[in-house]
């Protein structure tokens, strides 16, 4: 069942001020904290027809959180080391480049022309932030096909933003 209005606000009042301290310690930045915490649950709030939360909210929030710090220093490494490197990163850049609605838009279509193992692999990875190693047991597939899924739909999807670039 999706999440409703009520559940999220109830969610956010309930978990923020830990999400920040959290955020915080990992962090030590207050303003790249509260980011993320408000990219997190603005996440959240776009994909809550789609998110079956298992766990107790302060969990999937929490492991949703690490996940974010985690992708947000990554991003900062790979800027250091080579910064015209051509990622995924950049596949998800044309926010920058585009309207948000429009980009998301034009994602979304691209996302939904996938075959469906790969669409369903990139979801759970890239949108519910499920590790490899969990999309493998859920799906009953190796790692090995979850990387091959994802390394496919990242090049059809980067392909299809170079036409918006």
């Amino acid at each position: 069942m999706p999440i409703n209005e009520k559940e999220f606000t109830e969610a956010y009042q309930a978990h923020w001020k830990a999400l920040f301290y959290q955020a915080l310690k990992l962090s030590n930045d207050e303003e790249l904290a509260k980011e993320l915490i408000q990219e997190l649950f603005r996440q959240l709030w776009e994909r809550r027809a789609h998110i079956h939360i298992e766990t107790s909210w302060g969990a999937y929030l929490s492991g949703a959180l690490r996940l974010k710090i985690f992708e947000h220093y990554r991003r900062l490494a790979r800027k250091q080391v080579d910064p015209i490197d051509e990622s995924e990163e950049e596949l998800f850049c044309l926010n920058e480049y585009l309207d948000g609605k429009e980009a998301d838009a034009i994602m979304s279509r691209a996302i939904a022309e996938l075959h469906p193992r790969c669409r369903e692999v990139f979801v759970l990875s890239r949108q519910d932030g499920l590790p490899n190693k969990v999309i493998a047991a859920q799906l009953g597939i190796s790692v090995k096909a979850v990387e091959a899924n994802i390394t496919r739909a990242l090049t059809y999807l980067r392909e299809k933003a170079k036409n918006f670039m």
